[in-house]
């Protein structure tokens, strides 16, 4: 009596389980998300490197999300459009000093590597028809103003539900990737810690750069608690 009653609760959790897993499984249904890919001239890489790294990003949004990255890197001279990144005199591993006062709008030529510069060029000469994502990426260090105040190593930008990142590729790969995936999950509805959301207290965290140090296959989940309730899969 006693072995049938055990074998009687197995098979209820064992339902349980079952059910539990095919709305785990439901809920997180595979797509892919197109990411066009625009290299200004100080990328000192190749395409099909451009790509591999945007692919290497995709893990963690595979793993918890089910969307794959599908990139396409191309170099930012289509259509007669240019990165103002393009422009500058500077050496590519040399901060820009062009000009006297750096603004974060395309409307001045002075600091060509203002990351928000470069960014809304690439919002205003490239459609995201035909893309689910677009990018612009460097291999300069850029600068910004942040809070009316200048500064210098700004690793990428990224809008809260927009189409648009541009990042930088001038740390380790490590980095660089960490960079592209903390942009994009911006792209998917995600904050700054501080920034319109916190992070969970504890919890490690891509959007505040918990793990620049960790190789990107041993973190298939990225994203604290917090973060998951703004991730919107359908955003793209």
């Amino acid at each position: 009596m006693k072995k049938k009653l055990f074998t009687s609760t197995i098979g209820k959790l064992l339902v349980i389980v079952t059910v539990l897993m095919n709305v785990f499984v439901c809920s997180v249904s595979a797509k892919n998300v197109s990411v066009g890919v625009h290299l200004d001239k100080t990328f000192n890489s190749t395409i099909s490197a451009s790509n591999a790294d945007i692919t290497s990003a995709s893990y963690a949004f595979t793993n918890k999300w089910g969307i794959t990255l599908v990139p396409t890197s191309m170099w930012a001279t289509t259509g007669g459009s240019i990165a103002p990144i393009n422009l500058c005199t500077a050496s590519a591993a040399s901060n820009c000093s062009c000009g006297s006062v750096c603004i974060n709008a395309t409307t001045s030529n002075i600091h060509h590597k203002n990351i928000w510069k470069n960014y809304y060029s690439l919002t205003g000469n490239y459609p995201t028809i035909g893309w689910g994502l677009l990018m612009g990426r460097s291999s300069s260090p850029m600068c910004g103003v942040w809070n009316s105040t200048h500064g210098y190593g700004y690793g990428g930008v990224g809008g809260v539900k927009a189409k648009y990142t541009y990042v930088t590729n001038v740390f380790s790969a490590i980095v660089n990737i960490r960079i592209i995936q903390h942009e994009l999950s911006h792209n998917f509805g995600c904050y700054d810690n501080g920034s319109g959301s916190n992070c969970t207290p504890g919890n490690m965290c891509i959007m505040r750069g918990s793990y620049d140090n960790i190789p990107i296959t041993q973190t298939p989940y990225i994203w604290c608690a917090n973060c998951v309730k703004y991730f919107d899969v359908n955003a793209h």
